[in-house]
Formats: C-alpha cells, sequence, structure tokens
C-alpha cells in the first residue's frame, strides 16, 4: 500500500513552504499568518500536486531531480549547506507527487533537528 501523509505532516509541509493556515476557518494563505495581517488567500487550498509542490516547495531547495525508473518515482532534493553538511534526500513512491513530497519531508525533518 502507498504510504500517505497525515494531515499534520501536510500542514507542517506547508507551513515550512511559507503558508499558513487560518486556524477558525482553515482557508490557506501565503506569507505568515499574523495578527492584523493574513496575507493572500489561496484559492484553492493547497494540494500536493507537482503544480503546487514546484510553486511553494522547490524554490526554497537547490536541486531537484524526479525521475520515472521501473520501480515507480524517484525524487532526490538537496537544499545546499546546513549547519551540519548538505541535507539530500530521497522519496520514492508509485506517484510522482509523493515522491517529491516525501523527499522534501525528509529535508524539513532534518532541517528541524538542526536548528533544535
Amino acid at each position: 500500500m502507498e504510504r500517505e501523509p497525515t494531515q499534520e505532516q501536510i500542514k507542517e509541509f506547508w507551513e515550512w513552504c511559507g503558508l499558513a493556515q487560518n486556524p477558525w476557518t482553515k482557508e490557506w494563505f501565503t506569507g505568515r499568518s499574523i495578527p492584523g495581517y493574513i496575507g493572500t488567500r489561496l484559492s484553492p487550498q493547497p494540494i500536493l500536486d507537482l503544480n503546487s509542490l514546484f510553486k511553494y516547495a522547490v524554490p526554497k531547495l537547490k536541486v531537484v531531480t524526479l525521475t520515472n525508473g521501473y520501480k515507480g518515482w524517484t525524487a532526490t532534493v538537496n537544499q545546499g549547506e546546513m549547519i551540519k553538511g548538505k541535507v539530500k534526500a530521497t522519496g520514492e513512491s508509485n506517484s510522482p507527487n509523493l515522491a517529491l513530497f516525501w523527499a522534501i519531508w525528509e529535508v524539513i525533518q532534518e532541517v528541524s533537528r538542526g536548528t533544535e
């Protein structure tokens, strides 16, 4: 069975990309949601498709490779130099969206461990 991200993982993922969710309406906005300023409302809500991933997540990375092989899709991402060296991760899935999501998710986790 294909590994699907949880709603909590998706929320953390979009927040890492610089998006914010209004806690009352659950709508998503560009920019950080701070008192008195919300940003631009996204319509529709961001979904894990290649358009949204390349629009919001990929610009935060230095290198992204997405290939389709005989075992499915493989995504390799590299965020560049971090405190503990280069952050590079690979994700695999039958779906290009999920392969890219899981590779970027690994980078997010590594970066958050490096800042703790």
